[in-house]
């Protein structure tokens, strides 16, 4: 320290509020376009998790893999992982 201010370091940019705000609007806006669920996305959800359930109940385990592993992609809710649990523990892969 010189005089009761810090030296920056050469080479580091400086953070100035228009900086800084311009920042947090360039990742908000990455990362609702980076592929998170939308409102028409996590209403699929229940859809997907009771084809899941149903592919699990005929015995067609590696289809209700995929069917349940989107919609907890879209909604993580503790039960489909229960029901993925189930479908890996039939396919012999726990």
């Amino acid at each position: 320290m010189t005089g009761g201010r810090m030296q920056r370091r050469s080479g580091m940019p400086r953070w100035t509020p228009v900086r800084a705000c311009a920042a947090a609007i360039a990742v908000a806006i990455l990362s609702t376009a980076s592929g998170a669920p939308g409102a028409d996305d996590t209403g699929r959800a229940p859809k997907l998790y009771e084809e899941g359930q149903r592919l699990l109940r005929q015995g067609q385990c590696k289809e209700a893999v995929v069917r349940l592993e989107e919609a907890y992609r879209l909604r993580p809710q503790p039960n489909a992982l229960l029901q993925l649990g189930l479908c890996y523990r039939q396919l012999g892969q726990f």
